[in-house]
């Protein structure tokens, strides 16, 4: 009986050493895993920063505060994120979204007297080419200068699909009531228009309704009409230095550059097929 008592307290004892050996490993095995994770963690961190370090560099409005002026972008009435009424102030209204914009900037000037708001500029692509030609025609006496890039400026010329998204069907007075084209006469100040001659999103034929009806109510402005270039800027460097330099010559009253070039260390992004 001795002997089993023996017997039974030594196989208690290896299997509670077992046991400890087993816990201590779990244990140091989650303590690795931990410390794996926290420089996972961290290297993800590093990784985010370093991106969102690029990705300020390469940001439009990044590009502009640092030629000299402040950049604002303003989600005004029509826009998503609030309430559906505050989103339907743009349906059948999609020019009417603008006044926002302005009253926005005329506060912050107030709060900030550095700001000069007889020197305002504003560009966008593709609906924020309709959007900021449209507002540099709704308010030509505080929108001096403009780069309007592969703009949607005629709702009855693009995809249905976007136009009826707020304008609804059929097309009523309203579609003709926000077009670009039917405010051409009340341009002032300084309007570059962009597109690209295979644009298969917004086709080029509505930046060229556009420049119809400009020439006809006697207009200046700049055009540039880019070969082989698809929506938008596509990061071209050419035309982010046009842009640069159209709002540097015209807001702060500098002469650009002759002959710089932007050049960016990075791939080619890969060629759109055909």
């Amino acid at each position: 009986l001795l002997r089993l008592r023996g017997q039974l307290l030594q196989l208690w004892a290896d299997g509670a050493r077992q046991l400890l050996l087993e816990l201590r490993g779990r244990a140091r095995r989650r303590a690795q895993k931990r410390g794996r994770h926290r420089i996972g963690r961290l290297q993800l961190r590093l990784r985010q920063e370093r991106l969102q370090l690029r990705v300020a560099l390469r940001n439009g409005q990044q590009q502009i505060a640092e030629l000299g002026f402040i950049a604002v972008m303003v989600d005004g009435r029509g826009t998503t994120g609030r309430s559906r009424a505050f989103h339907e102030f743009s349906y059948h209204n999609l020019g009417g979204s603008f006044e926002d914009h302005v009253e926005m900037i005329k506060q912050m000037a107030a709060k900030f007297p550095y700001m000069d708001i007889d020197r305002v500029g504003i560009y966008g692509t593709s609906a924020g080419g309709y959007g900021s030609t449209h507002a540099i025609l709704q308010f030509p006496d505080f929108y001096k200068v403009c780069v309007s890039i592969s703009g949607d400026h005629d709702a009855r010329l693009d995809k249905a699909w976007w136009n009826e998204l707020y304008q609804g069907y059929p097309v009523g007075p309203d579609y003709a009531e926000q077009s670009n084209v039917t405010m051409a006469d009340r341009l002032k100040g300084h309007l570059l228009i962009e597109h690209g001659d295979i644009d298969d999103n917004v086709h080029v034929v509505e930046t060229m309704r556009l420049t119809d009806a400009l020439i006809k109510a006697n207009k200046n402005f700049d055009q540039l009409i880019v070969p082989n270039m698809y929506h938008g800027e596509g990061g071209n460097p050419y035309l982010i230095r046009r842009r640069w330099d159209y709002f540097v010559q015209h807001l702060l009253g500098v002469t650009p550059p002759p002959g710089f070039a932007i050049h960016e260390e990075r791939e080619a992004p890969p060629a759109r097929p055909r």
